[in-house]
């Protein structure tokens, strides 16, 4: 793979695509097709909020567009939050050919403007209930965080959490283990955080819980009671297990997150519809 110091990835390429790769912005695309990425880009141009040529330039305008989003996220607008910072990750796009000509000072400048962009990304999309692009933005800002000098181990732990929470949530992307291995770290991290000690245990009941669901659905155990001390197995067809219900989430209101039916068409972007977040 092709690696800048700014990119997510660019893949492996022959002397003919080299050139056209070192012109193509890669963060945005991580969360937009092409024509939602022109589509948000006309909006910022109509907001008056268009993104400058200057490299110092374009960084103001990035955190000016990640605190106007913290302020649309306070309001509990999540969608225009969510536009705004996606707009903060643009002005951060900078392509291969322009970091090629970067110093290791404005490298670092950038992925720190990054690294909160992202990591706001990742609490937006668990208020819009888009599991996989709150692990997607998760991980890209611990791939900022590596990049960075001194210590990042508050912006890790941060990271890390909003992983495990996406990741502890039903649906397809539910991996309780990784959601634990996340939490467990995050808390080495930030050891007085009381948040994160409760959501590790909470996770790991979780855990037991679906082991001992899932090992009498398979016959290994008998049934089980409220206490928790296993029953005598029954040889009828009673016996067998009913449909497990829903999986609980890893946290209990503390973080409640919406659902995919409270998602509405943006207003301000009527057209723009993001890959996975609908």
């Amino acid at each position: 793979k092709v690696r800048r110091a700014m990119s997510p990835a660019a893949p492996a390429s022959s002397g003919k695509t080299r050139a056209a790769e070192l012109q193509r912005e890669y963060w945005l695309r991580e969360f937009c097709e092409e024509e939602e990425c022109r589509q948000l880009v006309r909006w910022l141009v109509e907001e008056g909020l268009a993104r400058p040529k200057l490299f110092g330039e374009r960084l103001e305008r990035a955190v000016y567009l990640r605190e106007l989003g913290n302020s649309y996220y306070k309001e509990s607008d999540f969608r225009r939050a969510l536009h705004c910072t996606l707009g903060a990750v643009h002005c951060l796009d900078f392509r291969p050919a322009e970091q090629l000509s970067h110093s290791e000072l404005q490298r670092e400048q950038a992925a720190g403007a990054m690294l909160p962009a992202l990591s706001n990304l990742a609490m937006i999309f668990l208020k819009r209930g888009d599991w996989a692009n709150a692990v997607l933005a998760a991980d890209l800002g611990l791939r900022c965080c590596a990049k960075l000098p001194g210590d990042t181990g508050l912006q890790r732990a941060r990271l890390l959490y909003r992983r495990a929470l996406a990741k502890g949530e039903p649906g397809l992307i539910r991996d309780l283990a990784a959601a634990r291995r996340d939490l467990l770290e995050a808390a080495r991290l930030e050891p007085a955080s009381r948040e994160l000690r409760e959501s590790l245990e909470r996770c790991t009941q979780l855990m037991k819980r679906s082991d001992t669901k899932h090992r009498v659905a398979q016959g290994e155990l008998g049934e089980v009671d409220p206490c928790g001390s296993e029953l005598p197995q029954r040889r009828s067809l009673a016996s067998m297990p009913s449909p497990e219900a829903a999986p609980a989430p890893l946290l209990d209101g503390k973080v409640r997150l919406a659902t995919a039916s409270a998602v509405v068409a943006a207003a301000v972007l009527a057209p723009l519809l993001f890959r996975l977040l609908l």
